[in-house]
C-alpha cells in the first residue's frame, strides 16, 4: 500500500515535471524529500509524466469502433503484466495519461503460469471482440 505522504510526493513530482525538470533528477529529489520506498518511487515513475507527454499519449487513444477491422499493434508484455496483476489483486495505478499501470517491474521475470495463461486468454477474447 502507498503511504499518505505519497500523494504529496506525486504532486511535487508532477509539478517539477511540469516545470521542465529532468524526470530522473526530479524523481531523485522527491524520493529523498519524502523518503520514498522502492515501491513508491516506481509508482511515481510508472504513473506520472510531463503534461505534454501525457497529452500526446491520450491523443493516441482510440475507441473500439475506431480499431474494428484494422490492424492493431499492442505491447503484449505490458498488457499481459497489467492483466495478470489485476487478476492477482495487485496494486494498479491510473497514470496521468489515462492508462492503467502495474508495478510488477520489481519482478520482471516472465514465467508461464496459470495466471499468465488466463491473462492471455482474457486479452485474446477482448481483441477478438474488436474483430
Amino acid at each position: 500500500m502507498l503511504r499518505k505522504e505519497f500523494e504529496e510526493a506525486a504532486i511535487d513530482y508532477f509539478y517539477l515535471l511540469s516545470r521542465g525538470y529532468n524526470s530522473s533528477s526530479a524523481l531523485d529529489l522527491v524520493t529523498a524529500r519524502y523518503q520514498l520506498t522502492k515501491f513508491e518511487r516506481l509508482a511515481l515513475y510508472r504513473s506520472i509524466y510531463p503534461p505534454e507527454v501525457a497529452e500526446l499519449r491520450r491523443s493516441k487513444t482510440l475507441l473500439p469502433r475506431q480499431v474494428r477491422g484494422e490492424e492493431l499493434i499492442i505491447d503484449g508484455f505490458n498488457v499481459l503484466t497489467v492483466v495478470s496483476s489485476a487478476l492477482m489483486g495487485e496494486q494498479l495505478l491510473l497514470g496521468v495519461d489515462g492508462f492503467v499501470r502495474d508495478l510488477s517491474s520489481l519482478r520482471r521475470k516472465v514465467k508461464v503460469t496459470p495466471v499468465l495463461l488466463s491473462s492471455l486468454s482474457i486479452t485474446v477474447m477482448a481483441l477478438a471482440r474488436l474483430k
